[in-house]
C-alpha cells in the first residue's frame, strides 16, 4: 500500500476523460496531476514519487500559446518538474528491452524504485 487516500482512479470507457480531448477533460486531469503532487509531498513513505507535466505541456498545445503558456506557468508555480530526472528514463527503457512488465516499468519511472 503506498497511500490510504484514493489519489485519482482512471476509467477506461467512452464517456471518460481518458477519451475525450476537450480543454474541460485537460484541465481536470492536469488539475489532478497537481493535487497528486501536493498529496505525495506530505507523506514520508512516497515523497520521493513525482508525476511531471511535460505531456501535458506538450498537450496542451491543443488549446492554444496561451493555453501553453498557463501550464508552464503553474507547473513552475507547483514546484512540479516538467521531465522525470534521465537515469529514470533510462533504466525504464532498459526495463523495457530485457522484458520487464510495461507497468513495473512505469512504476519505476514514477517513484524510482524497483
Amino acid at each position: 500500500m503506498i497511500s490510504k487516500f484514493v489519489i485519482y482512479t482512471v476509467l477506461d470507457h467512452g464517456d471518460s476523460l481518458v477519451n475525450i480531448i476537450s480543454e474541460k477533460s485537460f484541465d481536470q486531469r492536469f488539475n489532478a496531476c497537481l493535487e497528486f503532487n501536493k498529496t505525495i509531498q506530505n507523506d514520508p513513505m512516497i515523497r520521493n514519487a513525482q508525476s511531471v507535466t511535460g505531456g501535458f505541456l506538450w498537450q496542451s498545445r491543443k488549446f492554444g500559446f496561451n493555453k501553453v503558456v498557463e501550464t508552464f506557468q503553474r507547473s513552475r508555480q507547483e514546484n512540479v518538474l516538467l521531465f522525470y530526472p534521465v537515469h529514470r528514463y533510462i533504466i525504464s527503457f532498459i526495463m523495457r528491452v530485457i522484458g520487464a512488465n510495461k507497468n513495473r516499468a512505469r512504476f519505476y519511472l514514477v517513484f524510482g524504485r524497483f
